[in-house]
Formats: structure tokens, sequence, C-alpha cells
């Protein structure tokens, strides 16, 4: 099953392009990485939009 196109990708070649892309091993094997790390990190941010230099400032 194949996901239907966005309107801002303008062709049906860069829609394959894209699919291809996140479908590929390389890219869900960097994905399952990155979110183990992120799952292991002890560095929680729970600042929202400002950066961690604006939300120290602040405390």
């Amino acid at each position: 099953m194949q996901a239907k196109r966005p309107i801002n990708v303008r062709s049906d070649e860069q829609w394959q392009k894209c699919c291809e892309r996140f479908n590929s091993t390389k890219f869900k094997e960097i994905s399952s990485k990155n979110l183990q790390n992120r799952e292991a990190s002890d560095d929680k941010s729970g600042h929202g939009r400002k950066s961690y230099a604006q939300y120290m400032h602040e405390k």
C-alpha cells in the first residue's frame, strides 16, 4: 500500500524517491538507532521553544 502523495510534492517521481528513502533498510536502521539514543539520554528537555541558555538564565 502506497500513501497518497502530499500537495507540496510536485511530481510522482519526487514522491517515489521519498517513499524509497523512508522505506530503505539504511534509513530504518538509522532511525531505530536514533530512537534508542534519545530514550537512553538523561537530558530530557522540558522548556519548549526556549533555548537551554534562556531557560537557565531565567531559572
